[in-house]
């Protein structure tokens, strides 16, 4: 459809539609001349009407008082009367008329209803007059006076009241059809205006997609493909062979920096490569050209400043007719910053960001390889695995920025005392390891090792601040420990955590012992995975006695665990619960059956104000939930919150902004809080000042040689005093003496717990001894054989 048809239909649509708003703009005028029309002839014809009843009615009126004045003329009156009673029925038939062509207008209607009920009324009171007229001996005029006063007004007032009315409504029905007139002209000029617009817009539509679109459509496509190739950063070149042309797009000029004003040729895009470069890529093009085949290459741009970049070629021969005719097009693709991320990713994959020294992959890569040469030149290979001892306090104390700079200052040191021939490596976080190659016999790792730990040892300076570390370091040798890089690193770490366990700061050679030191570590942490299930744990209870009276207040709830009935020591399972994580769970397990036990003593036994407390880990205080999980804990064995007491060593408060704030939320639930150990941290008195604690417990190692220790003494006094300074009760751990219990309670100590008094012992042994010490008499065997067999045995 060409561009004129269109516009004539455009044309047509146009004066169809404005003719059909002109026909409706008649419609609406014709209506409304009408309706005004006919609302003025009814009103008309309704006043009229009014006019004939009150016509009608004045001739009722003057018939009864041409009764009255003509009484005595006998032929008279009779012809009067009938004439009145005629006027009366007119009258009547007229008011009735006018209310029935009245119906719909409820106020005018109103004033009908009344002119019917008076005129009835008035008709009554005439008649009583004439027959008072006729019956008695009275003048006409009294009679008119006394019967007719007023009333014969009121009919005339209701129907002048109707005829007012009426021209109201004419005047309102009037003043409405204005408003609807001016309403549908302003709609009829609307659609008039919008036609005219749309009718505008499409017109402009189609002159702008059929005349200045397709001019504007080949400008923007050359702008499209300029700006393409210049984000992208490509370019193309054509030959046709037949005339020898060559083109070169902007993006090409701009590719190889060179001046839009040089004629294209295949000798100039040469020239613009690598001189190395050069007789490869004209290869290519040759046979590309003899063979009719695509083709692809990269290739070395030398720019203006001896700058290189690198583009990337991919070309297609096509034969355009038999004779020889051909078209080579290819685009030249800039790909210097895709060769530079390649570069960097290959980096990143390898080598640590940090640092720079090389990472677990390419650690890995550097081992095998060692490993292989080691193979054939029947050498040893050592391996060194370090880390920093303290390293998180660093982070927690000076940030992890000072962190970071401490790193990269000992990967220096290290690269300092090794060979350019031996590799050290980032494998995360403050872990390093050395690979020691060609090595004749281990002592040569010795020197290595002793200057590298000196070194680190020696202070940091990093950011104006002194700072002090260590590292403590595992080594093992290939292939006597271990002949897979995995092993060796395995047997490395267990040799590394060997020196943690005796003081850090050293190295240790790997053994066999640590071997299986680890081997049974891991039998451990198998087993307890399953513990639970197994129903493996116990739990025991140790009494807490308050000094002053003698009275048992509460006990602390100790973990246990007997595979197979074979007891292992806390100090090595605890430690591997808090390793692996199953702690949360086995912690749990703990919280809930201590409540149930209190619940059940202070319901069953009658342990009235009894209370228990719970050892609480760091990765359980660390729980998003943990204040969730004592709630329900408490709620389902219905154990008051002020009967559990929540015990913490220092080590758990490190972290303040997890720790902090589930703290305040237990404390808000009504949860006694307790430090566990006080006194062997590095911040214990600053622990009371930034936590709510109830209870402080003295650790053993204060009452232990507190009788013959005045400075054990003197602390444990000095702890008491403190703690009721600050409204706390002291709970003293480990009297197992008489003269411990009195020296404590004469020191003022509010409770203790100990073998004094009674071992931890599982629920049945302890209720038995909970029955004997309320017996004074057994109460002092108790004390007295506080290893009774019964007691040890539980």
């Amino acid at each position: 459809m060409t561009i004129r048809i269109k516009l004539l239909l455009v044309f047509s649509l146009t004066i169809i539609m404005l003719s059909a708003i002109g026909l409706y703009s008649a419609y609406v005028y014709r209506h409304n001349m009408d309706h005004e029309h006919h609302i003025t002839a009814w009103i008309h014809a309704t006043v009229d009407q009014s006019h004939h009843a009150l016509s009608v009615f004045n001739a009722q009126l003057n018939a009864w008082k041409n009764i009255l004045l003509r009484g005595g003329e006998q032929n008279n009156y009779h012809r009067y009367l009938q004439k009145f009673y005629d006027n009366e029925r007119k009258a009547r038939l007229e008011f009735k008329r006018l209310d029935q062509q009245l119906q719909g207008l409820p106020d005018v209607q109103a004033n009908t209803e009344r002119l019917i009920n008076t005129h009835k009324q008035m008709g009554r009171t005439l008649r009583d007059a004439i027959r008072v007229y006729n019956n008695t001996d009275v003048n006409a005029g009294f009679v008119t006076d006394e019967y007719v006063k007023d009333i014969e007004e009121v009919p005339s007032q209701l129907l002048q009241e109707i005829i007012k009315q009426l021209d109201n409504y004419r005047s309102v029905e009037l003043h409405r059809l204005e408003q609807y007139r001016m309403q549908q002209e302003d709609i009829l000029i609307g659609l008039i205006v919008v036609v005219i617009f749309i009718m505008l817009t499409l017109y402009l539509w189609l002159v702008d997609r059929n005349v200045a679109r397709p001019a504007e459509l080949a400008n923007y496509l050359a702008d499209v493909i300029h700006n393409a190739q210049r984000v992208a950063k490509f370019g193309t070149w054509d030959w046709d062979s037949k005339e020898d042309r060559h083109y070169w797009s902007d993006g090409l000029y701009r590719i190889l920096d060179t001046d839009r004003d040089q004629p294209p040729s295949m000798q100039s895009f040469l020239n613009n490569l690598h001189e190395d470069d050069r007789e490869r890529v004209k290869g290519i093009i040759k046979n590309a050209l003899a063979d009719y085949t695509p083709f692809e290459l990269e290739a070395r741009v030398r720019l203006a400043g001896n700058n290189i970049r690198v583009v990337q070629l991919r070309g297609q021969v096509s034969e355009v007719n038999a004779n020889d005719h051909v078209r080579m097009t290819s685009i030249v693709y800039d790909i210097t910053e895709r060769k530079e991320s390649e570069q960097r990713l290959a980096y990143l994959a390898n080598y640590d960001t940090l640092t720079g020294l090389p990472n677990r992959n390419l650690f890995q890569d550097r081992l095998k390889h060692a490993m292989a040469q080691s193979d054939r030149n029947r050498k040893k290979v050592g391996l060194l695995y370090l880390d920093l001892d303290h390293f998180k306090s660093v982070n927690d104390a000076l940030g992890h920025q000072t962190g970071d700079l401490l790193l990269v200052e000992t990967a220096e040191r290290i690269r300092r005392h090794i060979r350019e021939s031996d590799t050290a490596a980032r494998l995360g976080g403050d872990e390093f390891t050395i690979i020691l190659e060609q090595l004749d016999h281990t002592d040569q790792v010795v020197p290595v090792a002793e200057n590298i730990l000196a070194s680190l040892n020696e202070v940091y300076n990093v950011e104006s601040q002194e700072v002090f570390v260590s590292a403590s370091m595992g080594i093992t040798f290939y292939p006597t420990d271990g002949d897979d890089s995995d092993t060796l690193m395995k047997n490395a770490d267990a040799a590394m955590y060997q020196a943690k366990d005796h003081g850090r700061n050293a190295y240790y050679f790997f053994t066999e012992e640590l071997n299986r030191a680890a081997h049974e570590k891991l039998t451990l942490k198998n087993s307890l995975r399953m513990a639970l299930e197994r129903d493996e744990y116990q739990l025991h209870f140790q009494p807490q006695v308050e000094l002053a009276t003698g009275r048992v207040v509460g006990a602390e709830t100790l973990l246990r665990w007997a595979p197979n009935q074979n007891p292992v020591s806390p100090a090595r399972f605890i430690p591997i619960l808090e390793e692996t994580g199953l702690i949360v769970t086995v912690g749990q397990w703990v919280l809930e059956q201590a409540c149930v036990t209190a619940r059940y003593w202070q319901q069953e036994k009658g342990y009235k104000d009894f209370r228990i407390a719970v050892n609480l880990s760091a990765r359980q205080l660390h729980q998003v939930d943990i204040v969730e999980v004592v709630k329900q804990a408490l709620q389902d064995s219905g154990l008051a919150a002020e009967y559990l007491e929540i015990e913490l060593t220092e080590s758990t408060l490190i972290d303040e902004s997890i720790s902090k704030q589930n703290l305040r939320q237990l404390e808000q639930i009504g949860v006694q809080i307790a430090i566990d150990d006080f006194g062997t941290g590095y911040s214990s008195l600053n622990y009371l000042k930034k936590y709510s604690v109830d209870v402080l417990k003295i650790d053993r190692s204060f009452i232990r040689d507190i009788v013959d220790d005045k400075n054990d003494d003197a602390v444990t006094s000095a702890i008491i005093a403190l703690s009721h300074k600050l409204d706390m009760n002291v709970i003293a751990e480990g009297i197992e003496t008489a003269q411990q219990y009195e020296m404590l309670r004469q020191a003022g100590c509010d409770q203790a717990q100990g073998f004094y008094f009674g071992r931890p012992m599982v629920k049945h042994y302890f209720e038995q001894w909970m029955a004997d010490y309320f017996d004074e008499k057994k109460r002092v065997a108790i004390w007295n054989n506080s290893t009774s067999k019964a007691i040890e045995h539980g």
